[in-house]
């Protein structure tokens, strides 16, 4: 794991690719929101989602994750936007 600055911003490499560190992109999974945002565990358990520490966290899209726990997605990007 790395961290690069580029004029755009903050980018963290995290299996092999490149991430906006200042941007969610709510189609990653929410594990790895949660790897590289951990402020953004709060919001998830506020949310009361279970994801903190569930195998499908690895593979549930943060919509997938908003979807299967009830919550509107656009609410809980919003959130996780606030806190990063």
């Amino acid at each position: 794991m790395f961290h690069l600055s580029l004029s755009k911003g903050i980018y963290h490499r995290e299996n092999s690719l490149l991430v906006q560190k200042d941007k969610i992109d709510m189609d990653m999974s929410i594990d790895r929101i949660m790897r590289i945002w951990p402020q953004t565990i709060s919001v998830i358990l506020k949310h009361r989602m279970k994801c903190v520490g569930c195998p499908l966290a690895t593979f549930h899209s943060a919509i997938d994750a908003a979807r299967e726990h009830g919550i509107d997605a656009d609410i809980l990007f919003n959130d996780l936007e606030r806190v990063i």
